[in-house]
């Protein structure tokens, strides 16, 4: 006790159970100690023995202190009253009791002075000695391959002299995954514990056995195949049907097994449950879906017992019909300049626009096109630009590989050439006499690797 008193002088609380656990400085010792704490055994004390309980101050005494004990119940005697003597933070006394048929409680109570009335609870149960299994119980007689149930295995007495352990088993050992051992605490009847059920491969009638002091308890379980898997495609066209599978870990039994299903969105119509029937180790069926106007993430669970599975399937709108369609633009650019290219298609674009996108299979970096154009709802064109940097080179092989695309349908592709722009023309008369000829030199921002064609127009046609 003086080793333990020295250790808990370090701090000044009530820990654990209530125990008080004095600083230095209260155990040095005070003109005017209170009643700190009455502590009594944390674990049950068998009736018709003794306990042992404790009542510690706030500071050890300079004199001796009495404290006025009582008892909240006639299966406990504790002594009227105790003394701490001076220098000493506390005293144990024993609590003679009474001998009782089931667990009981009463406190201890404490007093100082006029002070703070002080108690702890003291818990008495029978004498235990060799407690026996006296039933086992399941929180269910049936389930599915998966579900997780609860056990409770309940003794004859509560053990007194330790924790009682009880041994678990299956039969068969399969069909059922249990702990080997449950520990039944010291002064309780009872105790918890889990039950898996194991995948089947048909209807299994299990037999779960508790056993502790030679006796043993058991309870059946009705075990039936569970959910394996349940899935469908993770895409699909609303308004369509949506096939779906199920599979179970083994034969349906006689009657057939029933599996709850559940959608995340009234877009996707399941009903309520659907059967597998007796023998099948799964299912194949069709649900029906609803229209969307853009991709809709929706998430179908299947439900066996207490096993779930799940997947989501991605709802898309209904592909639209361009009908023939076409892109056309120059096929010849000017560095420096922007050209205007039309993507036309025969069917009007449905609501929200039609989504046209372009891309540069050359990946030349001195043509800029978007990424996508729009045709507006109701149109049946959208026209974008293709710029051309000043500095870009030219040729047939210098120029970009346009493409549009939509949805799945063929792409549409012009491959134009870069060419120099005039830059200007030298040569021309003011004035000519009717009859005669003139040459003009006409200058470009670059050369050309195949040559250029040059077009002149006059005001009046009747002059060339």
């Amino acid at each position: 006790m003086r080793r333990t008193l020295a250790l808990l002088a370090l701090t000044g609380a009530v820990v654990g159970t209530g125990f008080f656990v004095p600083t230095a400085a209260q155990a040095a010792g005070c003109a005017s100690p209170r009643l700190a704490s009455v502590t009594a055994p944390a674990t049950p004390v068998v009736g018709g023995t003794t306990a042992v309980v404790r009542a510690d101050l706030t500071c050890a005494p300079r004199t001796d202190v009495t404290l006025a004990v009582s008892s909240g119940g006639s299966v406990a005697a504790p002594p009227r009253s105790v003394r701490v003597k001076a220098g000493r933070i506390g005293v144990a006394f024993s609590v003679p009791t009474k001998p009782v048929a089931r667990l009981a409680a009463v406190l201890i109570d404490a007093q100082l002075g006029g002070g703070l009335i002080r108690s702890g609870t003291l818990r008495l149960v029978p004498p235990c000695p060799a407690p026996q299994a006296a039933a086992v119980s399941l929180s269910s007689a049936t389930a599915h391959s998966g579900d997780r149930l609860t056990g409770t295995i309940r003794l004859s007495c509560a053990p007194t002299g330790g924790p009682a352990t009880v041994t678990l088993s299956a039969a068969p050992a399969s069909a059922l995954t249990v702990p080997a051992t449950v520990q039944v605490p010291l002064g309780s009847k009872e105790a918890a514990f889990t039950v898996d059920a194991a995948a089947v491969s048909g209807r299994t009638q299990a037999v779960l056995t508790a056993a502790v002091g030679g006796h043993a308890a058991s309870a059946s379980l009705r075990v039936d195949p569970g959910l394996k898997n349940f899935g469908g495609p993770t895409w699909a066209v609303g308004g369509r049907g949506l096939g779906v599978w199920i599979n179970l870990t083994g034969s349906a039994p006689e009657g057939g097994t029933t599996v709850a299903l559940i959608s995340s969105s009234s877009l996707v119509k399941v009903p309520a449950t659907t059967s597998v029937p007796s023998g099948g180790l799964g299912s194949t069926f069709s649900v029906d879906t609803l229209p969307v106007r853009k991709e809709t993430p929706v998430t179908l669970t299947a439900k066996i017992g207490t096993v779930t599975r799940s997947f989501t399937a991605v709802l898309a709108p209904e592909p639209f019909d361009p009908g023939s369609w076409d892109l056309a633009g120059p096929y010849a650019l000017l560095v420096g300049t922007s050209h205007e290219y039309t993507v036309t298609i025969a069917n009007p674009a449905p609501a929200g626009g039609l989504r046209v996108s372009l891309t540069d299979e050359n990946g030349v970096p001195w043509v800029h096109l978007p990424g996508e154009v729009v045709i507006p709802a109701g149109s049946t064109s959208a026209v974008f630009a293709v710029d051309v940097d000043e500095d870009a080179p030219t040729g047939w092989y210098d120029g970009p590989s346009i493409t549009a695309s939509i949805f799945d349908a063929a792409q549409r592709t012009v491959q134009p050439a870069i060419i120099p722009r005039v830059e200007s023309a030298t040569g021309l008369p003011e004035t000519v006499e009717g009859g005669t000829s003139f040459e003009v030199t006409v200058n470009f921002t670059s050369g050309s690797e195949r040559g250029l064609s040059v077009n002149f127009s006059a005001v009046n046609d009747r002059a060339c």
